[in-house]
């Protein structure tokens, strides 16, 4: 799903909340081939969602020679796996009995989908915070939603991180997986606090349309006594 120029951008600034997170490095990591009509043409690897932007090498097990990108294969980095091209390399276009892909490479944690879902969670909680507003979608919502809507999204991030860091998915290994648990669940509970107040000043008065107020003129007597007198708040 192609993500509107508005919801890109607060995408992409969450993802410069997230750091790191958005660009793992992983060493080394030889790819498991799998057969396509017969042919190991397709080379796996653990992760998805390469940064492309950034270094990605590919080489030969036990060999100084790197694999040329549209020359020795072609790869999927949504996919996280490349297919083997004919070549000096691969004569056959497929990996010979024995030999094995190592591969260098940065992948997301999440992707620009994932992290706009819970984007549009946080336009629901923000609508329902009193006064109640209704706006649909991202890109209806105004910019004062802006700061509570990338903090929301941040913070369920970081929620995400730490079940996965217990549960042991996507198959990281920390040096300190205690340390590491404790410094990112110190910036959820920074992130849970600042979408508080970020969802309080989402609503400023100039936002908000004024409650309708009914006015009138009453007649009152001149001398109150126990039989005429009325009751009236006074505010102030």
């Amino acid at each position: 799903m192609a993500l509107t120029t508005k919801e890109q951008q607060l995408v992409d600034i969450t993802k410069t909340l997230l750091g790191d997170f958005q660009r793992i490095r992983v060493h080394n990591e030889v790819g498991f081939p799998k057969e396509v009509s017969g042919v190991r043409s397709k080379i796996i690897f653990t992760y998805d969602d390469w940064v492309t932007s950034l270094p990605t090498l590919l080489w030969m097990e036990n060999s100084q020679s790197e694999l040329e990108s549209g020359v020795d294969f072609t790869f999927d980095v949504d996919a996280g796996h490349i297919d083997l091209l004919t070549s000096p390399n691969f004569p056959t276009g497929e990996l010979p009995v024995g030999a094995a892909i190592e591969a260098t490479y940065h992948f997301k944690y999440f992707d620009d989908e994932e992290l706009l879902d819970w984007m549009e969670m946080g336009l629901i909680f923000t609508n329902n915070a009193p006064p109640h507003t209704a706006y649909p979608d991202i890109d209806s919502a105004p910019q004062e939603f802006t700061g509570a809507l990338i903090i929301y999204t941040y913070f369920r991030a970081l929620q995400r991180i730490l079940l996965d860091n217990q549960f042991w998915n996507n198959n990281l290994i920390y040096a300190d997986s205690k340390a590491f648990h404790a410094q990112v669940h110190a910036l959820k509970v920074e992130a849970e606090n600042e979408w508080k107040e970020e969802k309080k000043r989402a609503k400023p008065r100039s936002l908000i349309s004024p409650r309708g107020v009914t006015g009138g003129q009453y007649m009152t007597q001149q001398r109150v006594t126990a039989s005429n007198f009325r009751r009236f708040t006074i505010i102030g």
